[in-house]
């Protein structure tokens, strides 16, 4: 059992996953698709359209709108809400609240047992509220053992319910998470610093940027594939 355990480990820590809804799906999460701009259905050709051969129909992925990071969308409803000024997301909006932390609510020991609210985009807190005011556990003082842990604010003994709950609501969020990070992460648009952007630079600077011990003109190296049917052909 434990060879095979450590198997399934160390398979599982080579995959990687090119899908921001996987995740979520392997968990039993619905989530809306993942975000597909009109530049992106444009490049890709996965538009709905016609090949050249008049015949072969290209597939269709629809356009969704981007999503803002948490603690910006969170700022632009409330000021929406109050009818102020948005102000510059970057200068002057704190980054509380915003996806791309190591320590997120959801993942806090403090947040165990806590139904917090997430939103289809991640999390979208901006407030302490939902956390307990300790760690969940308790320690026999004794014998150092660990002793019971703590169910939610009541401060009763947490049942094997309770652990059930806290893991449907840490799945919900961490599938909520895992889209929200890979699309952000992958969508972006190139600075002139990219390796995209070579139009501006010179020769000897383009023939370094394409040695085989510098990064690939594309880094995700992802393809489409297209069957197109030949005429004349059986």
């Amino acid at each position: 059992m434990f060879v095979a355990k450590s198997g399934l480990i160390e398979s599982a820590s080579t995959r990687q996953y090119e899908s921001a809804t996987l995740p979520a799906k392997q968990l039993g999460v619905t989530l809306p698709d993942a975000p597909f701009s009109e530049k992106q259905q444009r490049q890709s050709r996965y538009d709905g359209g016609m090949e050249d051969d008049n015949v072969t129909l290209r597939p269709l992925v629809p356009v969704v709108p981007a999503e803002a990071l948490a603690h910006v969308a969170q700022n632009r409803r409330k000021r929406d809400f109050e009818h102020q000024l948005r102000g510059n997301d970057y200068k002057e909006l704190p980054l509380t609240g915003c996806q791309l932390c190591n320590a997120p609510h959801y993942m806090l020991p403090q947040s165990f047992g806590q139904e917090f609210l997430v939103g289809d985009e991640g999390e979208v807190h901006d407030s302490d509220d939902t956390q307990l005011a300790g760690l969940p556990w308790r320690f026999n003082e004794a014998s150092g053992e660990l002793k019971d842990f703590v169910a939610g604010i009541s401060g009763g003994i947490a049942q094997a319910s309770d652990f059930h709950a806290d893991a449907v609501v840490f799945e919900q969020c961490f599938a909520r998470d895992v889209r929200f990070l890979h699309c952000h992460c992958h969508d972006h648009d190139c600075s002139g610093t990219c390796v995209k952007n070579m139009k501006k630079k010179t020769k000897d600077e383009l023939s370094k940027m394409i040695k085989v011990n510098r990064a690939p003109p594309c880094r995700f190296e992802f393809y489409h594939v297209v069957i197109l049917e030949l005429l004349g052909q059986g």
